[in-house]
């Protein structure tokens, strides 16, 4: 069992499906009701989650429900999401294997499996040589070696008898070279550099004498460097004239790698624009053309959206009250799901409630009047139901209101029928009194008055075949309204929100004791005109 008094951050996650990413649920309610449908297995009583990656739910062990705690298990573990930490995947680690194993510091590591899970860890098999290698011995080598060891001999002996050099003396080991002509630069302008350059010329008593000396010294000096450069050349002398040789070569190979790299550049550009470029542009031009489309879309689900209320205008006065409210409750599902972040749309979601207020108070209206005007129509008119489609139309938009108050209006007007039948019949009947009996009155209104014992049985031929008749036009509409509710129309499609059995159920179960008070109530009333007084 998990521990839940972990405190946990969570956010809600209701609003979009993992699996149906283009739809956008406005209340928690709608989300279960899609895990529910879409993204569950039922097996009798049984529920399996399947909400999850792979479908696979997150939470296991709680994943198997029976129906009743299926709802709790979705609100607890899918509504919100809580923040966990990231699952562990081979991009998470900090080192690999080879690295761990090649690892300098730690030397050649052979025990690095089997110190853990045991000598049984590593596979102690004898790898066979390849079949399709050769095998190779000193005998491949005999004839290699037999041409190359009078080379090898000669060049020990010429290694062995090399001449020792011997330096000869010379002015360099006598004469050192002030380090004032090894400087990148000789300023005579410059007093001290002059008097180093040219020593004791100016205080010699002999200038001819001190010039052919300094000339002796300064030629002394040149020789040197003449000498020191000569060593120079002589020690690298191999390697000057190896790449005097070969300048021509190493300018041709710079000239055909100069070449090369011209041709790759090339080559590289017309890759980039035949294979990068190309497929890039084509990758923004589909997505700008997918989100043309987009807006295209939704500038014409606006359009739409915008002729609503004149087109329920339309509706209504052709009596079409299920397509109006059909088209007002699509609207506000559009409103709510892909107009949902425009604000010139921000009051027509109210409005569109409204209006669907207003229909309901209009149809409740149209309704009382004519079920009032059927129940008022003369006894010798046997039509069953006059303007059939205008009252289809009518029951057929309260329906689709999911709004019963209207069987309640239908009772009410189904008795006051049935006490106006009544009423006009006793009044009937006491009408044709002799003037000498005595009239019994239990209140104000003639429907209580007492009837007498010859006067009931005449109430009941006159009253049966009012009521007959009036009960028979009950009937119809009872009947008709059945029929309605059962319709396609009426109980919405896949794409709108259904009836369930059980309210479809009750409607049913409404209107037939609507029928049984209804009869309860004639009859109540004939037997209380016709009680014998005491």
């Amino acid at each position: 069992m998990e521990d839940n008094s972990i405190p946990c951050k969570k956010t809600p996650a209701w609003q979009n499906c993992v699996h149906c990413p283009s739809l956008l649920f406005s209340t928690a309610t709608e989300f279960e009701r899609h895990i529910h449908d879409k993204h569950s297995i039922k097996e009798g009583s049984i529920v399996l989650c399947q909400y999850g990656q792979n479908g696979i739910c997150s939470a296991i062990q709680f994943g198997d429900l029976r129906k009743a705690g299926f709802k709790y298990h979705v609100r607890e573990y899918h509504l919100y999401e809580k923040d966990v930490t990231e699952d562990w995947t081979f991009y998470s680690s900090s080192q690999n294997l080879p690295a761990v194993l090649n690892d300098p510091n730690r030397g050649k590591q052979t025990n690095f499996f089997t110190k853990t899970w045991g000598d049984s860890f590593v596979d102690k098999i004898d790898i066979q040589p390849s079949p399709y290698l050769p095998e190779i011995t000193l005998l491949h080598f005999e004839s290699y070696c037999k041409k190359i060891a009078k080379r090898y001999r000669r060049h020990c002996k010429l290694k062995e008898n090399v001449p020792a050099k011997t330096k000869t003396p010379t002015v360099e080991n006598v004469c050192e070279i002030p380090e004032i002509f090894y400087e990148p630069s000789l300023p005579l302008s410059n007093p001290d550099v002059f008097h180093k350059v040219f020593p004791n010329l100016v205080d010699s008593e002999d200038q001819s004498m001190a010039i052919r000396t300094l000339q002796e010294t300064l030629s002394t000096y040149l020789d040197v460097i003449e000498m020191k450069i000569s060593k120079q050349v002589a020690q690298k002398s191999d390697a000057f004239f190896h790449a005097m040789l070969s300048h021509d070569t190493i300018m041709e190979q710079m000239a055909n790698a100069v070449k090369t790299v011209q041709q790759t550049r090339q080559s590289i550009t017309k890759v980039k624009g035949n294979l990068t470029e190309s497929p890039l542009k084509l990758v923004s031009l589909t997505r700008i053309n997918h989100n043309v489309t987009n807006v295209h879309e939704l500038l014409k689900l606006m359009g739409t959206v915008q002729q609503t209320q004149p087109m329920i205008q339309l509706l209504l006065s052709t009596s079409d009250y299920v397509a109006a409210l059909d088209l007002i409750s699509s609207t506000q599902k559009v409103l709510s799901t892909r107009l949902s972040g425009i604000q010139a749309f921000r009051h027509l979601s109210p409005q569109l409630t409204e209006m669907k207020r207003l229909i309901h108070k209009m149809l409740s209206n149209e309704f009382q009047r004519f079920i009032v005007s059927d129940f008022n129509r003369p006894p010798t008119d046997q039509t069953d139901i006059p303007e059939r489609d205008k009252i289809v139309s009518i029951v057929s938009g309260i329906l689709r209101l999911k709004e019963f108050d209207f069987i309640d209006t239908f009772k009410i007007e189904a008795m006051t029928s049935i006490q106006a039948t009544i009423k006009q019949c006793v009044i009937e009947i006491i009408s044709e009194r002799d003037g000498n009996t005595e009239i019994v009155l239990r209140g104000t209104n003639s429907d209580n008055t007492w009837l007498l014992c010859n006067e009931g049985i005449t109430f009941l031929q006159k009253i049966s075949p009012n009521l007959i008749n009036l009960f028979k036009r009950i009937l119809s509409l009872h009947n008709l309204i059945i029929e309605i509710s059962q319709m396609d129309d009426v109980t919405g499609n896949e794409s709108e929100e259904m009836w369930t059995p059980d309210e479809l159920a009750s409607v049913e179960e409404k209107l037939k004791k609507m029928i049984v008070s209804l009869s309860d109530y004639c009859s109540e009333r004939c037997a209380n005109l016709m009680v014998t007084k005491n």
